[in-house]
């Protein structure tokens, strides 16, 4: 009996253990032109994403971002602190990318112009 119980809890921690990220669909809010990009941006459990993409490119009605699971929504007044990560150059913008807690967060500012450090988001 002590065996089958053994074997019973060691199979349903691999099956309850969730995913560290899952993919959830994110629903097409608005969209921003800027030189030769254009930023789509996305409800997803009522944050915003933003997705880059070409200037002729046409934003999706839907699309699957990768999230992870939060135990807890923020609260209202929150504000997420980003730190910088990369950039690049796409036209006459650049595309600042900011580490925020784990997710990847997008800054676009004019090609001329310095990436902060951080940045509240």
């Amino acid at each position: 009996m002590k065996r089958q119980f053994g074997i019973f809890m060691f199979i349903a921690s691999f099956t309850l253990v969730p995913d560290s990220a899952q993919a959830t669909t994110g629903f097409l809010q608005s969209e921003e032109s800027q030189a030769f990009a254009k930023v789509c941006f996305y409800d997803v459990l009522g944050e915003t994403h933003s997705l880059n993409i070409g200037a002729t490119d046409l934003c999706l009605l839907t699309h699957d971002f990768d999230v992870t699971p939060k135990l807890q929504p923020p609260t209202e007044n929150a504000q997420k602190t980003g730190f910088f990560k990369q950039e690049q150059a796409s036209g006459f913008s650049k595309l600042c990318s900011y580490d925020v807690l784990g997710e990847v967060y997008v800054l676009t500012i004019g090609g001329t112009e310095i990436c902060p450090l951080t940045y509240k988001f």
